[in-house]
């Protein structure tokens, strides 16, 4: 791999305590490749507030870290299709007069901690959608996750991707810790600041300590803004 700038990731952007989230992290690395469908492994846990770099590679790009090595890979991957469930709009709405509790272990996640200050956190609070299978919340992007032309940076719409596909486990999966290994993504049209749209999750199957995950952005009217599918692993409690 050939070495690009160095950078250090805001210690805002955690998912779990003192690690970034695992979609903002691939996210970081979707938009250096600049659009389409995206693969990011995540190797290892990527630290906040530690000198990183991005290199080039083969096949992609990747996140490393002094002394400890490469702690995420991407690359780019054909268009896949990921049909969201139709979740009927007031379906959402309805869904959120249950109790917000948060995710276990995350409750400093920037994108859907109980713990963060509203005017600092994403806005991602997925609950339980009966009858979809699903669940979802409605989510309009705060104006600091958008680019100078108002609209969500990648970074932010992995971020909730990822974190709406991590609760379709956490309300309706395993009772186990577990964190993103393997995040695919696509967006398709990022939303601009205030946009009314919605994120769902929903599970797609296990295999041993392996789930299986997918998730989507879509708009008020139905349409997907974007799509993730992704691989959560189950770890050991003082891995987080």
């Amino acid at each position: 791999m050939q070495a690009t700038t160095g950078f250090v990731i805001n210690r805002r952007y955690c998912g779990p305590p003192g690690l970034a989230n695992g979609g903002y992290a691939a996210g970081l690395l979707a938009e250096q490749l600049e659009g389409g469908a995206v693969e990011v492994t995540l190797r290892r846990p990527t630290p906040v507030g530690v000198r990183l770099r991005i290199e080039t590679g083969v096949e992609g790009l990747g996140i490393v870290r002094d002394g400890v090595g490469v702690v995420a890979e991407a690359r780019r991957v054909a268009h896949f299709d990921c049909r969201p469930p139709e979740v009927p709009w007031d379906d959402i709405v309805v869904a959120e007069d249950q109790p917000y509790a948060g995710a276990e272990g995350f409750g400093g996640c920037f994108a859907c901690g109980r713990d963060v200050p509203r005017d600092h956190s994403l806005g991602v609070f997925p609950r339980l959608v009966r009858d979809a299978g699903a669940v979802g919340c409605r989510w309009r992007p705060p104006a600091w996750a958008t680019d100078r032309y108002a609209r969500a940076l990648e970074r932010f719409v992995w971020a909730a991707l990822d974190c709406s596909g991590g609760f379709a486990l956490e309300l309706a999966g395993p009772a186990v810790p577990v964190m993103t290994g393997r995040i695919t993504a696509e967006v398709l049209r990022a939303p601009r600041a205030g946009e009314p749209c919605a994120v769902l999750g929903w599970q797609s199957g296990s295999e041993g300590r392996k789930h299986f995950v997918q998730s989507a952005v879509v708009s008020r009217q139905g349409g997907t803004l974007a799509y993730a599918t992704a691989v959560w692993l189950e770890v050991p409690r003082a891995s987080y």
